[in-house]
């Protein structure tokens, strides 16, 4: 008699539960996906608090040789790739400011060229061309002819290279004197170092440009070699230690002594 309640009781306790399926028999079941009836990816994410992660670590950090070359193409452009984005921006904040810098010398440059040519034009009554020899010689001399200038200089090239021959002489003369529109003669001398001056400054601006780009293969070189660096950190970081590993672990009933050994 007792077994048979024991029975009825457990009867009436599964009946609801059993009776659901039944009174929804007339609906249609919803059609489950094949693919997420064993989804195991989701299952460990619902009871799990870390993400599932989509790529694997290789995948996460990229090529190293595809990333060196990013570094070579543009410096911080590797580092990124590897994820590592502070360093990177360290990087394309010196791009910037190098690129700018030699943007900036290289305008200044011509800038001043411009002036110290049209400074020559007014005071020395020099034409204008675009000849950096001719500037560089009316830099050198007060006059192009007379005591003191640029053909007495040439004179004495003639005849250094001739010594014995005055027809060849003259002939040196000819081709190489600052005649006609070549001539010109300064003012004054304060003008002549006043225009020294003026040049000195454009090419100095000229060679700080030069000095933006040493830094521009400086920086993709340092880019390269540090983005290989942290590939190969990033490399040993992920490779599992090997070995034998041991610990003493004390309890109330006594201490236990724990050797492992990892593959």
């Amino acid at each position: 008699m007792v077994r048979l309640m024991g029975i009825l009781l457990l009867v009436a306790t599964l009946a609801p539960v059993a009776a659901a399926p039944v009174a929804a028999a007339g609906a249609r079941a919803p059609r489950l996906h094949p693919d997420r009836l064993f989804d195991s990816r989701a299952l460990i994410a619902s009871v799990s608090d870390d993400p599932v992660p989509s790529l694997t670590l290789e995948q996460n950090q990229g090529n190293p040789r595809l990333a060196m070359l990013y570094s070579l193409l543009l410096p911080g452009l590797g580092e990124y790739t590897l994820g590592y984005h502070g360093r990177a921006t360290i990087f394309f904040v010196a791009e910037g400011a190098i690129w700018t810098s030699y943007a900036v010398f290289r305008s200044q440059g011509s800038h001043r060229k411009n002036l110290y040519r049209e400074f020559a034009q007014v005071h020395a009554e020099a034409k204008k061309r675009d000849d950096d020899d001719y500037y560089r010689t009316i830099g050198n001399y007060i006059a192009s002819d007379g005591p003191f200038s640029a053909n007495e200089q040439v004179r004495r090239e003639a005849r250094a290279l001739n010594p014995d021959n005055r027809a060849a002489q003259d002939q040196y003369f000819e081709d190489h004197a600052y005649t006609g529109d070549d001539a010109w003669r300064w003012e004054s001398a304060e003008l002549l170092d006043r225009y020294t001056d003026m040049r000195d400054s454009s090419i100095s601006a000229y060679h700080h440009s030069e000095f933006s780009i040493g830094f521009m293969v400086a920086s993709r070189l340092i880019s390269v070699v540090d983005t290989g660096l942290l590939a190969a950190r990033r490399k040993r970081e992920a490779k599992p230690e090997t070995g034998f590993h041991w610990g003493i672990e004390a309890e109330p009933t006594g201490a236990h002594l724990t050797v492992s050994r990892t593959f």
